[in-house]
């Protein structure tokens, strides 16, 4: 069942980016959740080896022309993000 070409694979958890100036302080932040996946699913149809076998399903990860993250983003961690914003902003 795992292997089941219906079910959408398993992405991950959502990240955080930020774009940096030339001394390398922070500009933008951004969060998948808020501005897109950097990434989307697609399914891919291979075709069998002859007439009579069925064509496979396979899922790829393509980029996503709706993301709004800016191509120049840099991925960071929760704990990066915290770090830049503050303590007590939420993770």
């Amino acid at each position: 069942m795992a292997n089941d070409p219906n079910l959408l694979p398993d992405t991950g958890a959502l990240s955080y980016y930020a774009t940096f100036d030339g001394e390398g302080q922070p500009t933008n932040f951004y969060h998948e959740a808020h501005h897109g996946p950097k990434l989307k699913p697609i399914q891919v149809y291979i075709e069998g080896e002859t007439l009579r076998d069925l064509p496979t399903v396979q899922w790829e990860m393509v980029p996503n022309p709706d993301c709004r993250i800016p191509a120049d983003a840099v991925k960071i961690s929760d704990a990066q993000w915290s770090a830049f914003v503050g303590a007590d902003a939420p993770v």
